[in-house]
């Protein structure tokens, strides 16, 4: 046992500041792997083997402690909603998920990835609620898991739109901004385009964002791209230009455009398809 870490079993950071110990100082102790993180405010001495931190996990799994929704999404590799519902911050529990419902990482037990992303979603409206939804079905979660969650959740608070909302929901988004934009087009009853559209220009094949053929328009969304990289600028101008070139109206949009109005964007979208 550490001389430095005054516990011989796994402990919490509550714990750990009644013992007079400072955030700093478990800080410390986990950057010297004198402890390991188990879940959000959980911690084990390193010490320890896997089968005595099973007491974490027991604790986890009475509901007493675990992971947030926040962690949890970050673990199942799904993106977050622009403003996460405070209670998804603070530690889930457990008591509330099915056990088919529920996920073992190594001694950690925690809501599944489909359970995961409709509570997510759950106090979210559109375009915000396509955000945790489209990851999922992205890195492989099945429509039926999202909608088992969702009518499991029938009733409670925020629940209401969760079906309406996994019906819109599709793995070809490939960005937060992405579900975004396609839930705004989906609020203001625009035409659906097509999203990650190949086509050739100027003997260059492009893929693309979205897509409305028959208008021949082009929305590309704009990420944490760093456009003062002189070769990144040159083949975005390039990709523009040829596009144009090729008898497309092409328009750029970022967060600021979408998120939480789209108005300006939604009538230049709407003008140019009915044009």
């Amino acid at each position: 046992m550490s001389k430095q870490v005054p516990f011989d079993r796994p402990f919490t950071l509550a714990e750990a500041r009644a013992s007079g110990h400072t955030r700093a100082t478990v800080r410390s102790w986990l950057e010297h792997h004198e402890i390991r993180r188990v879940a959000r405010g959980l911690f084990t001495p390193s010490h320890l083997t896997e089968v005595d931190a099973v007491r974490a996990t027991r604790a986890i799994a009475d509901g007493r402690l675990a992971t947030s929704y926040v962690g949890a999404a970050q673990l199942h590799r799904l993106l977050l909603p622009p403003e996460p519902h405070p209670s998804m911050k603070s530690a889930m529990r457990l008591s509330r998920v099915p056990p088919d419902h529920l996920y073992r990482s190594e001694q950690v037990l925690l809501a599944g990835p489909a359970w995961t992303a409709v509570s997510l979603a759950r106090f979210q409206a559109l375009p915000a609620a396509l955000v945790p939804l489209d990851s999922a079905l992205r890195v492989g979660v099945a429509r039926q898991a999202l909608l088992a969650s969702a009518r499991h959740m029938a009733g409670w608070p925020g629940a209401a739109g969760l079906e309406t909302a996994i019906g819109h929901a599709t793995a070809l988004s490939e960005s937060a901004l992405e579900s975004l934009a396609r839930g705004q087009f989906t609020l203001a009853a625009l035409p659906a385009p097509t999203l990650q559209a190949e086509v050739v220009a100027n003997r260059r094949r492009y893929r693309l964002d979205f897509l409305w053929a028959d208008a021949r328009l082009v929305l590309e969304v704009d990420g944490l791209v760093k456009y003062d990289e002189a070769r990144v600028m040159q083949e975005e101008k390039r990709r523009h230009n040829d596009l144009q070139a090729a008898g497309y109206t092409v328009l750029r949009c970022g967060f600021v455009n979408l998120y939480p109005k789209s108005d300006v964007l939604v009538g230049q979208l709407r003008r140019l398809l009915s044009a």
